[in-house]
């Protein structure tokens, strides 16, 4: 069974060419190396992971920077609809 290394998903996602969503981890940077042969892949970074980083940041201390965009990140969430297919009921 293959680890979390970039390579098993390199030699997994072999010939793949679309949207992975990733956590974060440095291992699967390699596919979207700009050196790499294989069609392109686009990464959609998960929310929560970035919200505990951020939320990890700005508990230690104040960063604007890194409040701003935690802030963001839950005005973004407030405005998404739990179910995208109905309007929202929020007014």
């Amino acid at each position: 069974m293959p680890g979390l290394g970039g390579q098993h998903a390199e030699r997994i996602l072999q010939g793949f060419a679309s949207v992975v969503q990733v956590d974060g981890y440095a291992g699967y940077n390699r596919l979207i190396a700009p050196d790499r042969v294989d069609p392109y892949i686009q990464f959609a970074y998960c929310w929560a992971h970035a919200r505990r980083k951020l939320v990890e940041i700005t508990s230690t201390g104040t960063t604007p920077i890194a409040e701003e965009r935690r802030q963001a990140h839950w005005d973004a969430l407030r405005r998404t609809p739990s179910d995208p297919r109905r309007p929202s009921m929020r007014a």
